[in-house]
């Protein structure tokens, strides 16, 4: 399943963690995307130290989901694939196949979404649990809900692909 998650990255955000956690935890940022990281300095030294290392150009965030959030399947708009860290809780993610009500006829897939007031059914293709991990977030995908919070630092990678950047992780580290 390479071509949906690696998450054999060898970057240590280890020894940023605990700084990261204090700095977006001083922070009174919304649910789910922050996008305001101007003034948070420990999250811009990792950036620029990850971009460095494996010459790309990503966009670090926090990311903040209560316990029993859940993101639908869906593909990110303008995110072409990204490197997550997880640092606190944990939850897979689950990368589906849409299917068109003749293709799940007869299969009893999950309906788990309603989009535009029709309901659409998905098969689940891999579901994988990481703590770090680059994400193919072209690829239909999902996380289900947790029973604890979580809080994930991605690095979003607007202008390469996926398996251009699969490549240069694998020759930087």
């Amino acid at each position: 399943m390479e071509h949906l998650i690696y998450n054999k990255i060898s970057y240590d955000i280890e020894k940023y963690k605990d700084l990261l956690l204090e700095e977006i935890n001083s922070k009174e940022f919304k649910t789910v995307r922050n996008e305001d990281t101007e003034d948070c300095p420990v999250l811009k030294q990792v950036e620029t130290e990850f971009n460095n290392k494996y010459h790309i150009n990503a966009v670090g965030r926090y990311y903040t989901l209560p316990p029993e959030y859940e993101l639908t399947p869906h593909k990110d708009v303008g995110t072409k694939c990204a490197i997550n860290f997880i640092l606190k809780g944990s939850s897979p993610i689950v990368f589906h196949e849409a299917l068109t009500e003749a293709a799940a006829e007869g299969n009893n897939y999950k309906i788990v979404h309603q989009q535009n007031s029709s309901l659409m059914n998905y098969k689940i293709v891999h579901q994988q649990a990481y703590d770090k991990a680059l994400l193919n977030l072209q690829e239909l995908h999902s996380v289900p809900k947790s029973s604890t919070g979580r809080i994930i630092l991605k690095f979003s990678i607007f202008d390469e692909s996926y398996e251009d950047v699969l490549e240069k992780v694998k020759y930087y580290d």
